[in-house]
């Protein structure tokens, strides 16, 4: 079912609320992903009032919504690839990505990650590095490279980085969706709660990871009901329908499915 229609909604609500960063967020997205909708004209007056009454409103177009659009397109074009289990030709198109437009930073951490996958761990690395030397504190490729050490057990740099990256405060919900998901992996759970409140269903990028580790970050909360829930709804995305809950707080529960987290890492 096409819901496109919800973003125009979610804008009108926090126009409502006077959080007219996000307002502007989720206008210019449904603009974008549905230019000739039913709400195409109440869309574009909200986008010009915001643009109007906000003295940054061109700053946050700027600087938030049109980056957070092109994330999301290019995330859609690539996926195309993905779909057909192509890793080559996706890893092709990536490079040529890279060629033509050096500074779209998404691309290096999809190729260091198709790289991974592929088992070429020193490509995989080599393009964080070269990331993370062009864009020093880009956030995902410092995520990338924590996650790299954190399932190879090199736990003396995976903290090192950790330390590093809880440090920020996102702004773009797929970079909320990001640390909330390293907070929970480092059992850091009212952080990760915090911020999986903050996500919008409708913009998570990854359902599964998003949904098993908000179900253990519930279950390690107290709200066992809730990461029930959660946990339907990550069985409901038809990758690992036979797993059973895999939370439990006999001994270190916490860590008792890391070999589960790690194979949902490498989806």
């Amino acid at each position: 079912m096409n819901m496109v229609y919800c973003y125009y909604f979610i804008a009108n609500n926090f126009a409502y609320m006077k959080d007219f960063r996000r307002a502007l967020q989720y206008a210019k997205r449904y603009q974008e992903l549905d230019s000739s909708g039913e709400y195409k004209e109440e869309a574009e007056d909200l986008i010009q009032l915001l643009l109007e009454e906000t003295p940054i409103g061109v700053a946050l177009e700027n600087n938030f919504a049109k980056a957070e659009q092109e994330f999301y397109q290019y995330k859609r074009e690539l996926n195309r690839y993905l779909a057909e289990e192509d890793s080559a030709s996706a890893c092709q198109v990536l490079e040529k990505v890279i060629d033509e437009k050096p500074n779209f930073w998404p691309a290096y951490n999809q190729l260091a990650l198709l790289y991974f996958e592929d088992l070429r761990e020193e490509e995989g690395l080599k393009i964080l590095y070269r990331l993370l030397d062009r864009s020093p504190g880009n956030l995902l490729g410092l995520a990338d490279l924590f996650v790299y050490h954190y399932f190879k057990a090199h736990k003396d740099e995976a903290e090192a980085l950790y330390e590093e990256l809880k440090k920020v405060v996102p702004i773009l919900t797929h970079h909320k969706e990001r640390l909330a998901v390293l907070h929970a992996m480092m059992e850091n759970y009212t952080l990760a709660e915090n911020l999986f409140m903050d996500i919008v269903d409708l913009e998570v990028t990854d359902r599964p990871r998003f949904y098993y580790y908000r179900a253990k970050t519930a279950f390690y909360l107290g709200q066992e009901e809730n990461a029930r829930e959660y946990w339907q709804q990550f069985l409901n995305c038809d990758v690992y329908e036979r797993e059973t809950f895999p939370f439990s707080r006999k001994g270190d529960g916490s860590r008792s499915s890391a070999n589960f987290d790690g194979t949902l890492q490498r989806r």
